[in-house]
């Protein structure tokens, strides 16, 4: 994986995901539970996407030039059980969620204290089927209310193929 900010291989990707992955699952996120997103486009960004799916759990994006009032909203509305930041944003967003604060710069990553994946067992994710929810996004909608619209593993997939 080539970012603006790092250079992945596939094998150092995974690693990564699957140790946020288990660090999400320690938080108590369960499989089909939400979780919110405020992470800038960067390295760190598909890293935590792709640990977020591997978990079995929903990802939320949030924009972090979002006004205040319009990310409370959304967290209110979506109700995720934890939340995934960097310290960049952290400040900025509701305290009504749990944030699990990732380093933003892949140079500087640190391994967890977790088991490794072969010690740890098989991750939840990749046994999802294809109508199992992937993420949801927020629109804004006709009336200026945000409105969660729930995407599906297979509607991702054909996304992205």
């Amino acid at each position: 994986m080539v970012a603006h900010d790092a250079t992945l291989t596939y094998a150092q990707l995974n690693r990564r995901a699957e140790e946020l992955a288990r660090q999400l699952l320690s938080r108590g996120v369960h499989v089909g539970q939400r979780v919110a997103l405020c992470v800038d486009r960067s390295s760190q960004l598909v890293v935590t996407i792709l640990a977020i799916l591997t978990a079995g759990a929903v990802y939320v994006p949030l924009d972090p030039e979002s006004p205040p009032a319009r990310l409370a909203q959304i967290l209110d509305d979506a109700q995720p059980v934890s939340g995934v930041t960097v310290s960049t944003f952290a400040q900025r967003l509701p305290a009504t969620v749990s944030w699990l604060c990732v380093d933003d710069s892949v140079g500087e990553h640190r391994p967890s204290p977790l088991a490794t994946t072969q010690e740890a067992g098989p991750l939840p994710g990749p046994g999802l089927s294809a109508d199992a929810p992937a993420y949801v996004i927020y629109t804004s909608g006709s009336t200026g209310q945000p409105k969660g619209v729930l995407i599906e593993h297979q509607g991702l997939t054909r996304h992205i193929i």
